[in-house]
């Protein structure tokens, strides 16, 4: 399928007026060896793979010929390197021909749609156009593919990774929870900030937009999770009609780069001018300066000496309960061996 294609590279009157500059007569031979290893290749009847006649091509453009031969084996880097002419438009040719050849058609193709992925395989499970599912060395990474694959259709794409200060809008179809005369509210619960006592919540009423009522959020200014719950607007707010969380990260991909700054950087946009209102500390200060320090019973000295008061009556606990003989009873032990072993 790529004979055409093949020899329409390395051959025809656009090879021919290339070579008829003098400049390029030095790399004749060495284009002519790689032409006939092509058209070998395609030839009718060669039972040779795609791979191979991308190997071939990939061999025309990288050939960097024989120094003591120069003659019969040219380096041809140096006449794909030159811009002039229609040298890189058949450069391009060959590099597009070899890369066709070598990765083919797609085989999967995969995009986002939506909020949502969409994924397509060119092909079938079954075994009309291909053993893959069952039959061939490669079966044995099908079902490890169709995993993967499963995992990556219901994982949440990037709307589930909400940079700090995104503002979103929340969608409900409010219709499966209307009553006469209800109205919808959304108790929106912040994360909780150290220092407080508490979750902050605060309440949000939607509006009707294309038969859903839609709910705006703008202030998204801190990282967590936010927990929207669904209420009847004069409910008693404790059992939610429904409940969905959104989860804010800070934008590290975003972030800018943390560097040092210098001292007389700081000077210059911090504290120069502002006297009074800010205050620089230096970087020598001792660290109980800067954070207050918390001190708890695990630093008391005398949690120590009761440890080590316990380590001692341990050790005089052991040595008062085990068991040692008297000085008579271990002579008469002692006498009790000997006479066994003339006995024995």
């Amino acid at each position: 399928m790529f004979q055409l294609a093949a020899l329409d590279v390395v051959r025809g009157p656009r090879v021919d007026q290339i070579f008829a500059d003098e400049r390029y007569q030095k790399y004749r031979k060495g284009f002519d060896r790689h032409r006939r290893i092509i058209e070998g290749l395609v030839a009718p009847g060669s039972e040779k793979k795609a791979y191979h006649l991308a190997d071939a091509l990939d061999n025309l453009l990288q050939d960097k010929g024989k120094d003591k031969q120069e003659d019969e084996f040219p380096n041809l880097t140096e006449f794909w390197a030159s811009s002039e002419n229609k040298i890189p438009a058949l450069r391009d040719d060959i590099l597009k021909l070899r890369d066709q050849v070598r990765y083919g058609d797609p085989f999967v193709v995969a995009k986002h749609y939506g909020k949502g992925r969409v994924v397509a395989v060119m092909t079938t499970a079954g075994k009309d156009w291909n053993d893959w599912a069952g039959g061939s060395q490669a079966t044995l990474i099908y079902q490890p593919f169709i995993w993967e694959l499963q995992n990556y259709l219901s994982s949440q794409g990037s709307e589930g990774d909400l940079p700090v200060g995104t503002p979103v809008q929340l969608a409900v179809d409010t219709e499966q929870f209307k009553q006469k005369g209800q109205q919808f509210k959304i108790i929106r619960t912040l994360p909780k900030r150290p220092g407080d006592k508490e979750s902050r919540k605060h309440e949000a009423f939607g509006r009707e937009e294309n038969g859903q009522l839609v709910f705006h959020f703008d202030k998204n200014v801190e990282p967590g999770l936010y927990v929207n719950q669904l209420h009847y607007a004069d409910g008693d707010g404790r059992l939610p009609l429904l409940s969905v969380g959104q989860v804010f990260n800070v934008d590290t991909a975003r972030e800018g780069p943390l560097q040092r700054v210098s001292l007389k950087e700081m000077h210059e946009h911090l504290l120069d001018g502002r006297e009074g209102r800010a205050t620089f500390v230096n970087g020598s200060a001792a660290p109980d300066s800067l954070v207050a320090r918390q001190s708890d019973f695990s630093e008391n000295p005398l949690l120590y000496l009761i440890f080590l008061a316990v380590l001692v009556a341990e050790q005089a606990l052991a040595v008062h309960l085990s068991f040692h003989l008297r000085g008579s009873e271990s002579d008469t032990l002692a006498q009790l061996t000997a006479a066994r072993r003339q006995a024995a």
